[in-house]
């Protein structure tokens, strides 16, 4: 986080002015030991001959310091101390200009982050007295948005990032991608699509894929629901409970990192069969379904579109025949994804596949793709492609 950086940036300075610090002492100590002659010592003079090491040492640092401010009882004695002494002022002079504007500024730039976040929650919860929002719901609005804020410091967003807007458009998508598609391996399918056709799988992960943060508590989808927008998710950071009908808290699955949540509504209309509630804070990828099918449609022959329905047919005729009950928005164990996929990918190399302009203008849209039709959340019927 910003604040965490501040503070790191502060340490660094004060460990190197210790640093700095120790070097000059030493050294100092080595003028005053090595020039013992007519003129003598600042050692001989302050008598340290006889003195203990860490009092030798303690007694250097605290020379040393003193350049920087402040003043001490020990002197120059000799002229090469003078010397040396002289030139100390003058980095030191140096050292703490920059010092102290590198602190001034840190201290600046936390006293204005730490004044947005206050000033942030202080209008939230003003906006939420004002509106005679229940106690019950007030506090849930500012756990959220305390996480919200928590999430903004530990993960900077890519829409903040100004330099980011300013890079060329390649190079946005080549950065999506990698972002994104190492989250995608999970998934069989997505794993094997991004081999065999990586230019797609960077426009997918280039516009069809976002962030979600749930704070710990959050729903984000229930038993029921029709998604407005299908999408596929994948839990990337954190931990969530997947619960269906009649099923305990205690008997809840658990969802993990890289685990694929949804993967029907790339198929098929979909409705949830259970609820996902996150367990501690959450961060998860998206894949909006809808671009997904029209990227894929629109770009991939026809020829390896047509093997491609094995995977989406194979799945949904697998729902069209399970029992409701045992319906679920997780990774279903029964599924020989595996095998699907292999079916799907059989005879495709790794290349990098670019259909012609003619062949684009030939592509149906997602009806085409997508050949299985839902009501309810229930298998329905097989509409033919």
């Amino acid at each position: 986080s910003e604040v965490s950086q501040i503070m790191l940036g502060l340490l660094k300075i004060m460990i190197f002015v210790v640093i700095i610090n120790h070097v000059m002492g030493c050294s100092w100590f080595g003028v005053g030991v090595g020039t013992s002659g007519e003129e003598g010592s600042w050692v001989e003079r302050y008598g340290l001959e006889e003195r203990t090491l860490s009092y030798k040492y303690a007694t250097s640092f605290h020379w040393s310091l003193t350049q920087f401010t402040g003043s001490m009882e020990i002197y120059p004695v000799n002229t090469l101390e003078r010397w040396y002494a002289i030139s100390t002022l003058f980095i030191t002079f140096l050292i703490s200009a920059y010092a102290v504007s590198r602190i001034t500024s840190s201290l600046t730039r936390l006293e204005i982050v730490t004044a947005q976040q206050i000033s942030r929650m202080a209008d939230l919860k003003q906006f939420l007295f004002d509106n005679q929002i229940s106690r019950r719901v007030a506090l849930s609005v500012q756990r959220n948005a305390q996480h919200a804020l928590t999430q903004e410091k530990r993960h900077v967003a890519a829409e903040s990032i100004e330099l980011l807007s300013m890079i060329s458009e390649p190079l946005q998508v080549e950065l999506h991608f990698e972002m994104y598609m190492p989250k995608f391996c999970s998934n069989p399918f997505m794993a094997r699509f991004g081999e065999v056709y990586p230019t797609q799988m960077r426009e997918i992960c280039h516009t069809a894929v976002s962030l979600v943060s749930l704070s710990s508590g959050d729903v984000l989808f229930s038993d029921g629901e029709t998604p407005p927008t299908p999408t596929m998710y994948v839990l990337i950071s954190g931990k969530a409970q997947y619960l269906q009908e009649e099923t305990l808290i205690e008997d809840a699955s658990i969802v993990r990192e890289r685990q694929c949540l949804c993967e029907a509504a790339l198929w098929t209309h979909w409705v949830h069969c259970g609820i996902l509630l996150s367990k501690a804070p959450c961060r998860l990828l998206s894949l909006d379904a809808s671009v997904f099918q029209d990227i894929v449609t629109s770009s991939v022959p026809e020829h390896d579109l047509t093997k491609l329905r094995a995977y989406p047919q194979r799945y949904v005729d697998h729902l069209t025949t399970c029992p409701v009950q045992e319906l679920t928005d997780l990774e279903d164990p029964a599924m020989p994804v595996g095998d699907w996929v292999h079916e799907a990918f059989a005879g495709m190399r790794k290349i990098d596949r670019r259909p012609t302009q003619a062949g684009r203008l030939r592509k149906s849209k997602m009806a085409d793709f997508s050949s299985i039709g839902f009501g309810g959340g229930r298998p329905s019927k097989i509409i033919p492609c």
